[in-house]
């Protein structure tokens, strides 16, 4: 004895998606009362109504951004509880989202002065570390630029930490990937430029 086969759930004729008794409520409004709905595989279906009439809020359900007060979802023919969008997604529920207003495409201004600032204490901190040898580490002049240099990286920062525009984001480092990949690009960094110029000028300082 065989058991009869299981039709294809993408034929056309296939039920996807059904959707009975769905109802949602914020507070004293009801967004959703008693809402059916069902898709055939093939089919493409509009959602036509007022604002207000509820449809975003029905798709979200779909889609798990919100839960119904009552009705069932049912997928390819069970019933489920999409607890979120990831998990609408992995199902095969997708959805595109509509922005709300137009873009702004201008942008935030471009922050100069941290610019400015970054531009300095790169400046003064590697023409400093550059010419220490030949000027002298104690030099006033190599001193000055390590001071500026220093004092460049305090108001960056300082600038970075204020509200509006900014070339950083600080928010960035608590994301352990964001943050162990700038630590490993310091590292090599400071391997690199150990190797191809602090040690051999240090070398040189010893020998002299």
């Amino acid at each position: 004895m065989t058991g009869s086969q299981r039709p294809d759930e993408t034929s056309p004729g296939t039920t996807l998606l059904a959707a009975t008794g769905i109802c949602k409520h914020f507070g004293d409004f009801t967004a959703n009362d008693d809402v059916g709905f069902e898709i055939e595989a093939g089919e493409i279906h509009a959602l036509l109504g007022e604002n207000g009439a509820g449809k975003s809020t029905f798709v979200k359900m779909v889609y798990g951004l919100l839960q119904p007060d009552s009705g069932q979802i049912i997928w390819r023919g069970e019933p489920v509880t999409i607890r979120s969008p990831q998990h609408a997604r992995e199902l095969g529920i997708g959805m595109v989202f509509m922005p709300s207003q137009k873009p702004d495409l201008k942008g935030a201004p471009f922050d100069w002065t941290s610019y400015f600032l970054l531009c300095l204490a790169l400046y003064c901190l590697i023409s400093a570390t550059t010419n220490g040898q030949r000027d002298g580490w104690t030099s006033d002049e190599i001193l000055l630029r390590f001071f500026i240099g220093f004092l460049a990286v305090v108001g960056f920062v300082r600038m970075q930490l204020r509200e509006g525009p900014r070339l950083l984001d600080f928010t960035l480092f608590s994301n352990p990937r964001f943050a162990s990949a700038v630590v490993v690009g310091f590292v090599f960094g400071m391997g690199n430029f150990a190797m191809t110029y602090a040690i051999p000028v240090f070398s040189q300082i010893v020998q002299d």
